[in-house]
């Protein structure tokens, strides 16, 4: 049966697909390594998505649920954090 609960599942779907596209032809082009972070959280978001519409919300239940769901704003944030402020990685960040 098909609910609104599926509805917006599919729209996030949709939405995580076009992203990881847009993110995969930016990275192909420009070589950023930002472009990758984002596509690992909108491609763990678009299967995530998509094995809650296929194997219901049953499989929240599950205990690999956190581990994968914590991906999602991991490799959005790395992103974030390396797009916009890369000497985070420097011990120092950026401080002489």
């Amino acid at each position: 049966m098909f609910t609104i609960d599926n509805l917006f599942l599919l729209l996030t779907g949709l939405l995580a697909a076009y992203l990881c596209w847009f993110f995969w032809q930016r990275y192909s082009r420009d070589k950023k390594i930002y472009d990758l972070y984002y596509l690992v959280g909108f491609a763990v978001l678009l299967v995530s998505g998509l094995l809650l519409i296929f194997l219901g919300l049953g499989i929240l239940a599950s205990p690999f649920v956190l581990t994968v769901a914590s991906l999602i704003p991991l490799g959005i944030s790395l992103g974030l954090a390396e797009q916009y402020f890369p000497s985070w990685k420097n011990p120092t960040c950026g401080l002489p």
